[in-house]
């Protein structure tokens, strides 16, 4: 592997959180896997990171037991759970919704989280929650600070244990190039490694 020591592997492109180059209001409707998902920016700490139900309240739904939504009325922004069939009730009646409020916890390293808590790592902009969630989605509001990227090269798709074996870049390095018609069956010097080639008759 050929390494450029006047690159460095990480790039960052932060703002300032100032009046000039302010941070950004991000609100963002994403996928929970394992438990977990990624946001598209790194938050900033100090004002947190807010979580809602991404459903939003229609009352031509029909509700099971267990269902969330989110609602949002005169800038208050609420979450509800069905707690019995819900169809055309408003989530203000206490006898079928309860309101229920998303907790971020500091630590989850000795813990499982409850229901309703998440944990956030600010560093790798990634979020856990219960798993209850799994499959479904939530929305998450913060302040975006920007972000980190890495180079293709240092994004491993192949390891065998601490030893890897292909990188994204080898994957974009082999990928298609160009896609050529011909009449005649390629030769090797014709084309790269990952070139496609149809031929047909005319």
């Amino acid at each position: 592997m050929t390494v450029n020591w006047n690159e460095s592997p990480i790039l960052s492109q932060l703002r300032k959180g100032s009046i000039l180059d302010p941070f950004v209001s991000k609100c963002e409707v994403l996928p929970i896997k394992e438990n977990k998902t990624i946001l598209c920016e790194i938050p900033n700490k100090a004002q947190k990171v807010l979580v809602n139900a991404s459903v939003l309240w229609d009352s031509i739904t029909t509700y099971q037991i267990g269902d969330l939504v989110y609602t949002e009325t005169d800038g208050v922004k609420s979450s509800f759970e069905c707690l019995v069939s819900c169809i055309n009730k408003l989530t203000t009646n206490a006898t079928y919704w309860q309101e229920v409020y998303f907790v971020e916890v500091i630590n989850i390293s000795n813990s499982v989280l409850t229901k309703y808590q998440y944990y956030v790592d600010y560093i790798s902009k990634i979020i856990t929650v219960n798993n209850y969630f799994n499959n479904s989605q939530l929305i998450f509001e913060y302040l975006g600070e920007g972000n980190t990227f890495i180079g293709a090269n240092s994004i491993y798709t192949l390891n065998e244990g601490t030893e890897v074996l292909q990188t994204l870049q080898d994957i974009v390095d082999t990928s298609v190039k160009t896609i050529s018609f011909s009449t005649s069956a390629p030769t090797v010097s014709d084309g790269v490694d990952g070139d496609i080639w149809f031929v047909y008759q005319e």
